[in-house]
């Protein structure tokens, strides 16, 4: 269900590459949080594959169990707004909603519950999510700086990314 989610939200991102292409870099901006999410998916099956094998700590993982339809209807809000969008503000903005979702948390538990060390130990799993939500935060403001106070606030959601800017 987890990598579903990552699928889902690289679908809504190709709607909005698609769609924005000719508006300069905004495409390309799309297009990458697209390869990211399928990236974050990949490494969700891989997770679920060690833990076929090495075991699975379902009390990491337990309390979001529940949580998880909540965020599926997310999804299908934000799966139903993408085809509502009208402005490169409004498309930002909805990057910011789904990452605002419990998305990124729900990835990181399920990576937390892997009883498998490699996970543990190998830096794509451990450094993925903080260089996707560093790239959105630094990217959304140089597209549209009257979007920086919500991106403040969705930095401020995620203690690991760097707190301002390159």
């Amino acid at each position: 269900r987890c990598s579903g989610l990552e699928l889902r939200a690289k679908r809504i991102y190709l709607v909005l590459a698609e769609a924005l292409d000719d508006q300069g870099l905004m495409g390309p901006f799309f297009a990458g949080l697209a390869e990211q999410e399928q990236y974050h998916a990949d490494l969700l099956e891989l997770c679920r594959a060690a833990a076929i094998r090495s075991g699975w700590k379902a009390n990491l993982f337990n309390p979001w169990q529940d949580y998880l339809p909540r965020l599926e209807q997310q999804m299908d809000a934000a799966e139903a707004a993408v085809r509502e969008i009208d402005s490169i503000d409004a498309a930002l903005q909805l990057v910011i909603q789904v990452e605002s979702s419990e998305i990124n948390a729900v990835f990181k538990a399920a990576l937390a519950a892997t009883d498998a060390a490699f996970v543990k130990k190998l830096r794509p799993f451990q450094k993925t999510m903080e260089a996707h939500m560093s790239y959105i935060v630094e990217r959304i403001p140089q597209l549209s700086p009257r979007l920086m106070l919500l991106t403040r606030e969705l930095r401020a959601r995620f203690p690991e990314v760097r707190s301002e800017p390159r």
